[in-house]
């Protein structure tokens, strides 16, 4: 920021009529110039989630596929089968729908 000061001062005297007085009277102009330099900072957010189908219907197809499965067989390999197609159902699910947040900065 510049500041620039101006004083001029003019010195006069002044008799008061009523009173008789004499005073001295100050005039003072002040002139200012200010500089201001700055920018807007913007910011756009989208979220939005985003499919892959491929892996939601392999999801989809392992979720009924163990039931099924698991009714045909029987005994401890219907349940390690059952446990193990549970588990990449469990770690594939989130992997079908992703949440995705793109974030635009700029300034003008």
């Amino acid at each position: 920021m510049q500041m620039e000061w101006y004083i001029p001062i003019t010195n006069s005297y002044r008799t008061f009529p009523k009173c008789g007085k004499e005073v001295k009277i100050i005039a003072v102009e002040i002139k200012e110039n200010i500089r201001l330099k700055d920018s807007l900072n913007w910011e756009r957010q989208r979220e939005f989630f985003e499919r892959n189908p491929k892996i939601m219907w392999l999801t989809i197809a392992i979720t009924f596929g163990s039931s099924i499965l698991g009714s045909i067989l029987s005994g401890l390999v219907g349940l390690i089968t059952g446990l193990f197609l549970g588990l990449l159902s469990y770690l594939l699910g989130p992997l079908a729908v992703t949440k995705v947040r793109e974030i635009e900065r700029g300034n003008s």
